[in-house]
């Protein structure tokens, strides 16, 4: 697993997030479940304590419709299939 902590190997944890999903987090910010941060792969919750949210194919497909903008992860530029 990539960004486990040792004590949260030691306890079992898993992250809460898919790796392969693309979520909106950090004020708008696209990233993938990869990419997310350890504090928001296992807790859902991103560094400010916003809720991250995973990008569902209707909210894809409205934004590059809307504002002509095809989600794709920032760090790694993973597209939503």
């Amino acid at each position: 697993m990539v960004g486990i902590t040792r004590a949260q190997r030691a306890r079992g944890d898993r992250p809460v997030v898919d790796d392969a999903a693309l979520y909106i987090a950090d004020n708008g910010r696209c990233l993938c479940g990869a990419h997310l941060g350890n504090m928001a792969r296992f807790t859902g919750r991103d560094i400010s304590g916003q809720k991250v949210e995973r990008m569902t194919p209707a909210a894809a497909r409205k934004a590059l419709r809307v504002f002509h903008w095809e989600p794709a992860c920032e760090t790694c530029g993973r597209k939503a299939s």
